[in-house]
């Protein structure tokens, strides 16, 4: 297997195509200088955990889009709630819940620069108190040497970044190996990249 993100299993070929930047703006030292503010802090990805700061800064309870960044969450010594589909759709449902016990809750959001918007858009559909902010971008890189993606029999895809990483590099998706991608949003934007089904290569 061709591995283009990051934090590879053991066993994979890992050629990232991404890397991802702290963005240290005043919108970060606004929100660590209000955390107590807030009842929620919510992390979308391992990467959100890791740029977002020291365990000082997190709030009593967090919130993980998934396992894989529960279990990054648990190294910083805090015990996530977890939502059931890794998704930001996932993420909405529980926060749902959490609104049901406690309609006073309040959320933190750091994400992406390139986040889908649904979330942040949910949130304020919601009317409640949160805030919401670019934590760390993502960029798309050029590792050498390149290697030949015919050469393995599957190539995986964890982030829409990384479909458009491996366009820049290779120009187009290769029709040798089988295209796996990580969760139905990367795999949506692989299917619309590719012009047909994953299920048919």
């Amino acid at each position: 297997m061709l591995y283009l993100g990051l934090d590879p299993p053991p066993g994979v070929f890992h050629y990232p195509v991404i890397a991802t930047e702290r963005l240290d703006t005043p919108l970060l030292l606004d929100a660590i200088a209000r955390l107590n503010e807030f009842t929620h802090l919510i992390f979308t990805s391992k990467r959100a955990v890791l740029h977002w700061g020291e365990s000082s800064e997190f709030v009593p309870v967090c919130v993980a889009i998934g396992e894989g960044t529960a279990r990054v969450l648990r190294t910083k010594g805090k015990e996530p709630l977890v939502a059931q589909e890794a998704i930001q759709e996932g993420v909405a449902i529980l926060v749902e819940q959490i609104l049901l016990e406690n309609p006073n809750s309040s959320f933190l959001y750091p994400h992406s620069l390139q986040a889908r918007s649904f979330l942040r858009e949910f949130l304020h559909s919601k009317g409640v108190k949160f805030l919401a902010f670019p934590l760390y971008r993502t960029l798309l890189i050029r590792k050498e040497p390149v290697p030949n993606p015919l050469d393995f029999e599957e190539v995986f895809f964890t982030s829409p970044s990384t479909v458009d990483g491996f366009l820049q590099i290779f120009g187009s998706l290769p029709q040798g190996p089988r295209l796996k991608a990580i969760g139905p949003v990367t795999e949506a934007y692989l299917n619309l990249c590719l012009g047909k089904s994953l299920f048919n290569i």
